[in-house]
């Protein structure tokens, strides 16, 4: 069996190049509230009737990765 070795550090690396530049690429007018968080919302609210949990945590997932990006603060999240 071949075994496959994952390059964790060297991906890590990779990402925190990508938010750089998309960082770099941002303006200082991102939207209130945000709308990825907003239809996030919508999407979860349709979703739940037949996903339940995992339609709360795919809302709580982008919420957090809105924040950790740095496009949002907490009261755009809110």
């Amino acid at each position: 069996k071949k075994k496959i070795k994952i390059n964790i550090k060297g991906n890590i690396l990779k990402l925190n190049k990508l938010l750089k530049e998309i960082d770099s690429l941002d303006t200082t007018r991102n939207a209130f509230p945000s709308t990825h968080v907003t239809l996030s919302v919508f999407i979860s609210y349709l979703l739940y009737p037949v996903f339940k949990n995992w339609s709360v945590l795919f809302l709580l997932l982008n919420c957090i990765s809105t924040l950790t990006t740095k496009q949002h603060y907490i009261p755009d999240v809110i």
